[in-house]
């Protein structure tokens, strides 16, 4: 509570220290004279600091005031989590199920039971202030004058100002009907094979007499599903050889359907099986009005095709909802992620294509340092711009036009002094589904040993992102793999400095380091595929890296272009 009274006394203490004007020496009638005349002089700059005095003490005051009622309300909520939401899963401490637990680390754990409420994303709110929107609109000023230099130099060096155009055209457009094609596909399988086929199983199992039997057919079922969803946008990505952009498009769209489907069977199974704690979410509508989710064995179709295309990986039977929308909102999201893409575009185009498009004639240790570091700036402004874009203004743009009014879509991950803290805030939406359906169950299923959780959250996260990059780039380099379920993993494990500023230069030391290897030599893989001939005959030979055995051309480098430029 000294916390929430010190503006007050600052306020106080403002108040009895009221700047006071120099008189002479010991004439009270002087210094009275000379007092009332500067008052007046000064009274309109001392008003203006007063009020920004205030002001200050004011904002000081409800920041403090935040602070502790939101500990206030996060203690609240573990207690009622501890006892009502059924028996935890015993610590490895020995903890007693239904008691709070006295590990440290197991304090701070969430619950399982995700509550969605209504709150804004956190750039949203910084960019309310007008130091951090000064901030953004540089960084708009930054993109105007580097389209406009790569147009003229576009002119200069080809006589087309819209060279770099075609490259985009070429990666999202090209092959347009087909991604579309692919995109309502999957979707159709999702809607028949996921809600469809759960929907009869769950209103007709109490109709056989061993249902257990019925249950295991249906886990089957589910299984071949899954590895259905799994190869066949695959193989048609493949198939009709889709550009990088839209692989990626089918690719991701793939994941996030399989985990959503994960998602909606994992939350309504119990329900159908006629298991106790059924997970629900209670929201309110638009007027205030408290909605109670229904009991059923299957939910309504309009929930379950609500939750298809709402941004989040956790079913719920409700979410809290915003009242109207707002489409200038949504136009300005939308807006801002095709001016991140644009601005990647260039960024490729102008530092890295440059670099790697002729890899081949410089091979060693030379030209791959010089390119690491080359790579490490320009990987990071994409990284940067590929978050801002999907993470903040592209599910902004979709929660707003599903009324959706949970936005904590990822936290403030720049901060973050350890590695543990850049997972759990960098993408909250696949880290919530991670943490519910991952993490919590292998921790029921190895009873509370958490290192066999965290490495099987780990295993799973990497090897999907490796088979994101194999998809996309048509090449077998498992970077991703090894930097986020290796050294990734160690790190999160090993690194936990004391010094709060320090971590986080060192922190983002790694990230630039980490993102300039990937781009390095994922670009690099590409192209020694492209340049250079194979050496491999045997079948296994697409598991070795082509940069290895990088000896010969295929085509000839570009006769203007060196290994750095």
């Amino acid at each position: 509570m000294n916390d929430i009274g010190e503006p007050q006394l600052r306020l106080r203490r403002l108040l009895n220290d009221y700047p006071e004007p120099e008189g002479g020496q010991n004439d009270t009638v002087e210094r009275e004279d000379i007092q009332h005349t500067v008052g007046l002089h000064d009274h309109n700059v001392t008003n203006h600091r007063f009020r920004e005095k205030l002001h200050d003490a004011k904002r000081d005051f409800m920041g403090k005031l935040e602070i502790h009622v939101d500990t206030i309300i996060d203690e609240l909520g573990r207690e009622i989590d501890a006892t009502c939401s059924g028996p935890p899963v015993q610590a490895a401490n020995g903890t007693r199920p239904g008691s709070l637990p006295t590990d440290q680390h197991a304090k701070k754990r969430p619950s399982k039971n995700k509550e969605f409420i209504a709150q804004r994303s956190v750039l949203t709110e910084l960019l309310e202030v007008t130091h951090f929107e000064t901030i953004h609109n540089i960084f708009v000023a930054v993109l105007i004058i580097f389209a406009i230099n790569q147009v003229a130099n576009d002119i200069k060096s080809h006589g087309n100002p819209w060279m770099h155009a075609d490259f985009i055209h070429e990666q999202l457009l090209s092959k347009i009907p087909v991604v579309i094609c692919l995109w309502l596909a999957m979707h159709a399988i999702v809607v028949i094979g996921t809600y469809f086929c759960f929907h009869y199983w769950a209103n007709t199992r109490d109709s056989f007499e061993n249902k257990e039997v019925i249950d295991y057919i249906a886990l089957a079922f589910y299984i071949f599903f899954i590895g259905v969803l799994l190869c066949v946008p695959t193989y048609y990505v493949i198939y009709y050889d889709l550009p990088g952009a839209s692989s990626s498009v089918i690719i991701l769209e793939q994941l996030r359907l399989m985990m959503k489907t994960y998602s909606f069977i994992r939350e309504n199974a119990p329900r159908a099986m006629g298991m106790p704690c059924v997970l629900t979410q209670e929201s309110t509508t638009p007027t205030g009005d408290k909605i109670n989710s229904s009991r059923t064995l299957c939910p309504d179709f309009s929930k379950f095709l609500y939750f298809m295309f709402a941004p989040t990986l956790i079913y719920r039977d409700s979410y809290p909802r915003t009242p109207y929308i707002r489409w200038r909102y949504v136009v300005t999201n939308i807006m801002q992620c095709l001016g991140c893409i644009i601005y990647t575009n260039f960024i490729f185009a102008r530092y890295c294509l440059p670099v790697f498009r002729s890899f081949g004639s410089g091979r060693g240790i030379e030209f791959f340092v010089r390119a690491l570091f080359n790579s490490m700036i320009p990987a990071t402004c994409a990284f940067m711009l590929l978050f801002f874009a999907v993470l903040h203004s592209w599910l902004n743009a979709f929660a707003e036009i599903c009324c959706f009014a949970d936005r904590m879509f990822y936290n403030a991950w720049w901060n973050s002094t350890s590695f543990s803290g850049f997972f759990r805030n960098w993408n909250v939406v696949v880290h919530d589904w991670l943490y519910n359906y991952i993490y919590l169950d292998m921790m029921s299923v190895t009873r509370g040993n958490r290192a066999w959780s965290y490495t099987m959250v780990f295993a799973i996260s990497s090897i999907f992102h490796e088979y994101v990059m194999i998809i996309i780039l048509r090449v077998f380099y498992p970077i991703m793999l090894f930097l986020f379920g290796g050294v990734g993993f160690l790190f999160m494990l090993i690194f936990k400095p004391k010094q709060q500023r320090l971590a986080n230069i060192i922190f983002w030391c790694f990230i630039f380091s980490g993102n300039g290897v990937i781009l390095c030599l994922y670009s690099m893989e590409v192209y020694a595929s492209i340049n250079c001939v194979s050496q491999y005959n045997f079948p296994m030979a697409f598991l070795l890296p082509k940069m290895w055995s990088c000896y010969s051309y295929t085509i000839e480098p570009l006769s203007n272009t060196s290994a750095i430029q």
